[in-house]
């Protein structure tokens, strides 16, 4: 067992350098903390076969745009490799 197996979600530490071909099985909405005290809704990309989730900044949203659409619920299913 690791420490980082107690947390939530994904971090880049957690791939070790390798970049994981992952299916997303959902996209939703979770209360975060990026800091102390301070609460914010942000989307939450879950994947096929993994507990931890990845956060979705804006920088990891536009490419899932780009490639997906505007509709959250086309990215259901679909692979992408992680970096």
């Amino acid at each position: 067992m690791k420490w980082s197996d107690f947390e939530k979600y994904l971090k880049g530490e957690h791939l070790q350098g390798k970049r994981p071909i992952v299916t997303i099985r959902e996209i939703v909405i979770e209360e975060t903390h990026a800091q102390a005290g301070r609460a914010e809704d942000k989307p939450v990309a879950y994947f096929v076969g993994s507990k931890k989730g990845l956060i979705l900044s804006p920088t990891n949203q536009r490419p899932l745009r780009a490639l997906f659409g505007d509709d959250v619920t086309f990215c259901q299913g679909q692979r992408v490799q992680l970096e």
